[in-house]
């Protein structure tokens, strides 16, 4: 069965701020790094689609470059409205990233179904799609391709670098290039850990663990085992103040963490469940409010 493949245009501009010529290397490399950069991002939204970047004028002043970018991808009714401008936003979202760490590897990387949020060592959060913040901590391509860019441009003595599409612009003035320049991702980074922000849920006790340290069992659409965090709680089991018994639900605030495979995908079998705090009330079988947690 033949694919069927359809193209998709759009055209933005790449301003190298300063003089109104520019050094034929710094242009050439600047090119080739952000057609890879767009390859990147594109491999994120859609890994089937091809991309390739034609020139389209050159304006006088500032020395600008106005480029189509050229998609083909599959013809799929629901990707064609957006793909060419999800791909152009995933290349300023990798120039955001950079120019949000200042230099300094990120403090903090968490992700949740949608987002991944960024904390510098300044303690400012910025927040990103999840596949694009996720592809650029996989390795240190993205974050050379970048390195490179502003290494040929500070030498150039380019005074901003400006990237406008139909719907957002990034700008980054040559008193950011030096941090730009700054190597932020190891080549083989230790993936870390995904913590998702707890969630309220209630959870269907399986198996209490009456006495020890042990996980307890619960059914969350699926039988799972969960670390109870909240040591107020436990004391009271324990002294029998709570009387818990298989059959009862709690409501909590259960946080789910997983381990990811060099593609970013969650190894099977890798979640693990901890209860930060149990909220208000055992609901016992067919009746609730039975006995408060905290009377």
């Amino acid at each position: 069965m033949v694919e069927n493949f359809i193209e998709s245009k759009e055209s933005f501009i790449i301003s190298f701020g300063g003089k109104t010529s520019i050094d034929a290397k710094t242009f050439s490399q600047t090119i080739d790094s952000t057609i890879e950069l767009l390859k990147e991002s594109a491999f994120a939204n859609d890994p089937n689609c091809f991309i390739k970047l034609e020139i389209k004028a050159n304006q006088a002043g500032s020395f600008e470059t106005i480029i189509d970018m050229i998609i083909r991808h599959k013809n799929d009714l629901l990707k064609i409205p957006s793909i060419t401008a999800d791909i152009l936003e995933g290349l300023l979202n990798f120039l955001s990233i950079k120019k949000h760490l200042k230099g300094r590897k990120a403090k903090k990387i968490e992700s949740n179904q949608t987002e991944t949020a960024i904390q510098n060592q300044e303690n400012d959060i910025k927040k990103f799609p999840k596949k694009i913040g996720n592809i650029y901590f996989q390795n240190n391509k993205i974050d050379n391709l970048i390195i490179n860019q502003f290494t040929n441009l500070s030498e150039d003595k380019r005074s901003n670098y400006i990237i406008k599409t139909s719907g957002a612009e990034i700008i980054i003035n040559e008193n950011s290039f030096e941090n730009m320049k700054q190597v932020l991702v190891d080549e083989n980074p230790i993936v870390k850990t995904i913590k998702q922000k707890p969630i309220s849920v209630d959870l269907l006790v399986k198996k209490p663990d009456l006495l020890g340290d042990s996980k307890w069992q619960f059914i969350y659409n699926k039988n799972i085992e969960a670390k109870i965090e909240d040591e107020l709680f436990l004391e009271k089991v324990r002294n029998r103040q709570i009387v818990i018994l298989a059959g009862d639900k709690i409501n909590c605030e259960l946080e789910i963490e997983y381990d990811l495979t060099e593609r970013l995908e969650i190894i099977p079998k890798s979640e693990k469940y901890n209860i930060k705090k149990i909220n208000g009330e055992i609901i016992k079988p067919e009746e609730d409010n039975q006995k408060s947690l905290f009377e």
